[in-house]
């Protein structure tokens, strides 16, 4: 078990957002909910030393599995030591929970989208 900071969790400021942790972590939450949350898991392992830099971990979290890459938070954007997605596992095949008002269907067989 590992405990420490989420690496998306923005630092608080009265009045201000990091734009950029949001868009990470909305860019993941389009594959799924869970996805923002294994990503993080695999950094925060590495960055404890639980995960070496390079090791191939199978990640789960909500209703998500995936075969990542440990790599340091600090490092997950870079080209050769970051951290590196192989292989999704499972994932919902709606981004919206089965509680969602939206329904657990929810834009199945259309073609336009609802609001």
């Amino acid at each position: 078990m590992v405990q420490g900071t989420m690496p998306f969790q923005s630092v608080i400021l009265p009045g201000t957002t990091d734009s950029k942790l949001a868009a990470v972590q909305a860019t993941l939450r389009l594959l799924s909910e869970g996805m923002s949350l294994c990503v993080q898991a695999t950094l925060m392992a590495t960055d404890a030393g639980v995960v070496e830099e390079g090791e191939e971990v199978v990640a789960m979290a909500a209703d998500t599995a995936i075969v990542a890459c440990g790599a340091m938070s600090q490092w997950m954007f870079h080209p050769r030591h970051g951290f590196e997605i192989r292989e999704v596992i499972c994932k919902p095949r709606t981004r919206f929970a089965s509680n969602d008002p939206r329904g657990e269907d929810a834009g199945v067989g259309q073609t336009e989208p609802t609001l």
